[in-house]
C-alpha cells in the first residue's frame, strides 16, 4: 500500500527529487547531504548525513527501475499466455509433439518470470550436493546476489 500523501511526504519527495538532480550533476552524497534546504533537517537536505542521503537516492533509483521492469514482466506474461492459446489450437493438448515442446518452453519461461520454480538441487561427483537457493521475491526487488547454502555429507 502506498504511503499516505501528507505535507511531510510531499516535502520528503521534493528533497529526494532535488537530491537526484544534484547527484546527476555529479555531486557526492556528502555534498548533497550538506546542501541548504530551508525546511530540511538542520536547514540542509539531509542534515549532513551522507548515509541517509545515499539511502534515499538509491531507493529512488530502485523504485524508478522496478516499476518499468514490473510492467515489462506483465507484458511478457501476457505474450506467453497468447502463445499458449495459439498453441492449444495447434494440438498442444492432443499430443502434437513439436507443439507440446514449444508449449513446454513457453510454460517454463512463464514460470521463471513469475518465480514459480522451486530451488534446484545439483548433485556433484565429489559426494554431497549443492542447493542453489534463489528467493524469487529478491530477484523482483533487483537483488543481483544469490545465496548459496552448502551442506556437506559424508558417503
Amino acid at each position: 500500500m502506498p504511503p499516505k500523501v501528507t505535507p511531510d511526504t510531499i516535502e520528503a519527495q521534493k528533497r529526494v527529487v532535488k537530491a537526484l538532480e544534484y547527484r546527476a550533476m555529479g555531486l557526492t552524497y556528502q555534498q548533497i547531504a550538506d546542501k541548504p534546504w530551508p525546511t530540511g533537517p538542520g536547514g540542509t537536505l539531509y542534515n549532513g548525513d551522507r548515509h541517509n542521503c545515499r539511502r534515499a537516492i538509491v531507493a529512488a533509483y530502485e523504485e524508478t527501475i522496478r516499476e518499468p521492469a514490473d510492467e515489462v514482466r506483465q507484458l511478457e506474461i501476457q505474450r506467453l499466455d497468447m502463445i499458449l492459446v495459439g498453441l492449444s489450437s495447434k494440438g498442444l493438448f492432443k499430443g502434437n509433439v513439436p507443439v507440446v515442446k514449444a508449449g513446454i518452453l513457453a510454460m517454463n519461461r512463464r514460470a521463471k518470470l513469475l518465480g514459480l520454480d522451486a530451488p534446484t538441487e545439483i548433485n556433484q561427483r565429489g559426494g554431497g550436493s549443492v542447493q542453489l537457493v534463489v528467493d524469487p521475491a529478491a530477484l523482483r526487488e533487483g537483488m543481483d546476489v544469490a545465496a548459496f547454502e552448502i551442506e556437506e555429507t559424508e558417503d
